[in-house]
C-alpha cells in the first residue's frame, strides 16, 4: 500500500469512527459538521447538535456586533484562524495526516478497529485498473464522516491540484470561492439563512423529493 493509500485510509477510518460514534448506542448515524471553513461543530466534545443549531453558534461567534450578517473579510479571518488551528506542524501546509491528527479530537476510542478495516479494503482494492488515479479525488472526498455520499471533504476540497497538501493560501483561496457560493445575493455579507445554507451541502437530502440547493 502506497503512502497515500495509508493517508486516504485512515482518513476514511476517522470518518467511520465519527459515524459509528453515535449509532452503535442504538441512534441514527450522525453525520460530521463542520463550519464552512472546516472547523468541527460536532462529535466528542462538542456533542451531536443538528446542522442548523451547529452552524447557527458559528455564525454568531462570526457576527460579534449582532448585527445579523457576516462580511467577507470576517469570514476570511475565520478560515485564517482555522487553517492555524489545523495546521498543527506549523510549516503552512495541510496534508491528510495532519488533518486526522487535528480531528482525532472529535472521534473515539473505536478508531483502531475501523483502521485495520479500511485498510484491509484498501489493499482489496489496490489491484483495481485506475485505483491510483483515483486516490487524489478520494482525499478530497473523505474525512466528513459522511461516507455513503461523494460529499466534498471542507478542508482538502481546497486542494485543486490534487497534491495530497493544502497552502495557506490555496485555503483561503477556497473560503472565498465557499463565501461567494454562499452570498446568493450578491450583496458581499451573508445573512444566517445563507450561512444556514451549508447543511444542505453536508447532511443528506430528503428521502423523496427536494434535493439539495444547487449552489454546492
Amino acid at each position: 500500500m502506497t503512502a497515500s493509500s495509508r493517508l486516504c485510509a485512515a482518513l476514511l477510518s476517522l470518518a467511520l469512527v465519527v459515524a459509528c460514534s453515535h449509532a452503535h448506542k442504538g441512534n441514527p448515524p450522525h453525520y460530521a459538521i463542520f463550519s464552512p471553513n472546516g472547523e468541527p461543530l460536532s462529535g466528542g466534545p462538542l456533542g451531536f447538535p443538528t446542522c442548523e443549531a451547529a452552524l447557527g453558534g458559528w455564525f454568531d461567534r462570526l457576527d460579534g456586533a449582532h448585527r445579523g450578517t457576516v462580511n467577507r473579510e470576517s469570514f476570511l479571518a475565520d478560515a485564517r484562524r482555522q487553517f492555524k488551528a489545523m495546521d498543527l506542524n506549523g510549516d503552512g501546509i495541510i496534508t491528510p495526516e495532519v488533518l486526522l491528527r487535528y480531528r482525532a479530537a472529535y472521534a473515539t476510542g473505536v478508531a483502531v478497529q475501523r483502521t485495520a478495516a479500511a485498510e484491509d479494503a484498501d489493499r482489496d482494492k489496490a489491484g483495481q485498473p485506475g485505483h491510483e488515479k483515483a486516490q487524489g479525488s478520494t482525499a478530497r472526498r473523505v474525512g466528513t464522516a459522511n461516507v455513503d455520499r461523494d460529499v466534498p471533504d471542507p478542508v482538502m476540497s481546497a486542494d485543486a491540484s490534487l497534491r495530497l497538501k493544502v497552502t495557506a493560501a490555496d485555503f483561503e483561496r477556497h473560503a472565498g470561492q465557499v463565501f461567494d457560493r454562499l452570498d446568493t445575493n450578491h450583496h458581499g455579507l451573508l445573512s444566517r439563512p445563507e450561512a444556514l445554507l451549508w447543511c444542505n451541502a453536508i447532511t443528506p437530502p430528503p428521502p423523496s423529493g427536494g434535493g439539495w440547493l444547487g449552489i454546492f
